[in-house]
């Protein structure tokens, strides 16, 4: 093989279509619908059971073969089988195909903007459009050498991993988190830790610019914060958007300062995070404002408090229990807060940020592989 070889996805690729009348007589468990794939990740998380749900899926899969979502191909959704079972026709299922890959390769290549983007152009249907294996056949793809792929692969099995045990750290470190301030809070007596409504412990409960912000958008301007940026206990700058002077001037009521706490209203809504000094002059964009009376109340510990199920709970019970309905202005006065004393909540607050900055941390280096990633990607 020379340097590099161009192939066509077809001649590394082929698609599976093998199918069973009765699942569980041929010792089938497990299924696989497009809802248990998640966007950008190869790993399978979750999976129904076939003798509790009795689905109408008659595709077969093998452990080892790549399953990729056919429907909205935009959403990137594709993984590696860990075990055989069946799944959603919506699925197609493929597996390597020919000597030209190192093995292991094809999953990485699958999950590759550049056949996402093929497989986007070539869906059709309105509602809900449909890519077929045979329009995704004929994408050029560049191989490199086999000792190059070897070296590609392992860097990217390594960022796959790391991701996997990042976002474990995630999840375990918000469980942590709960439990630290809730313990805290049960601990105090109930004259000690007063519940107050939030509004009555805050200057400020506004929403960011709700009424086409998207004109205000420029290239260099004024930093404005969207719901991406908000993450748990602290801000991304990822992705981060940025509006006019003029724009900016409009709008002083959305005009955020260091040691407010943002809270997102749409999507996941309650996430909120403090405004950090470095973010001296911004804006923002359909995210709640609350700007603490620091003489009541910490911007940290009211950060962690919202965070937690004391406060997710009521966020998700004013936002009628769906995350993707709107939590506003009128819910988020109403929410109700234990207050204990400054000192309490200042001990509350660093305990959860110590927890919050290993993962911030850890979020930080997890974009940095997946920048890694896409570049070793477009080599293809």
């Amino acid at each position: 093989m020379s340097e590099k070889q161009t192939v066509k996805f077809g001649d590394i690729c082929r698609e599976v279509k093998l199918t069973t009348k009765d699942p569980i007589a041929d010792g089938y468990e497990r299924y696989i619908g497009l809802e248990h794939l998640d966007s950008g990740s190869l790993k399978i998380k979750r999976w129904g059971m076939i003798a509790e749900d009795n689905p109408s899926f008659t595709r077969v899969f093998k452990k080892g073969h790549i399953l990729f979502g056919k429907r909205r191909p935009y959403l990137k959704k594709a993984a590696i089988a860990e075990f055989d079972g069946i799944c959603s026709g919506d699925i197609i299922v493929m597996e390597p195909k020919g000597s030209f890959l190192e093995e292991g390769l094809l999953a990485h290549i699958v999950q590759s903007e550049k056949l996402w983007e093929i497989a986007s152009k070539t869906s059709s249907g309105s509602l809900s459009p449909r890519t077929k294996f045979k329009s995704l056949a004929d994408l050029e793809i560049n191989l490199p050498n086999p000792e190059e792929q070897k070296s590609i692969l392992d860097i990217l099995e390594k960022i796959e991993s790391a991701n996997y045990y990042s976002e474990g750290l995630s999840n375990t470190s918000e469980s942590v988190e709960d439990l630290l301030l809730i313990d805290a809070i049960n601990k105090l007596e109930s004259k000690d830790c007063p519940i107050e409504k939030l509004a009555d412990v805050c200057e400020v409960i506004t929403v960011g610019i709700v009424n086409k912000p998207a004109e205000l958008y420029c290239d260099h301007g004024i930093p404005a914060l969207r719901s991406q940026n908000v993450k748990r206990g602290y801000i991304s700058l990822e992705n981060m958007v940025y509006i006019t002077h003029e724009g900016h001037s409009k709008h002083k009521k959305s005009h955020l300062k260091p040691g407010d706490v943002v809270v997102v209203r749409t999507g996941y809504p309650g996430t909120a995070s403090v405004i950090p000094e470095s973010l001296e002059v911004s804006n923002c964009v359909d995210i709640l404002i609350v700007r603490p009376d620091l003489e009541r109340v910490l911007p940290e510990y009211l950060c962690a408090y919202i965070n937690s199920p004391l406060g997710k709970g009521q966020v998700l019970e004013g936002a009628g229990g769906l995350a993707q309905q709107h939590f506003n202005v009128k819910e988020l006065k109403g929410m109700l807060v234990h207050v204990p004393d400054l000192v309490t909540q200042q001990r509350i607050a660093e305990c959860v940020n110590s927890i919050v900055e290993v993962v911030s941390s850890s979020d930080i280096n997890s974009a940095r592989r997946k920048s890694l990633e896409t570049s070793l990607k477009r080599m293809f």
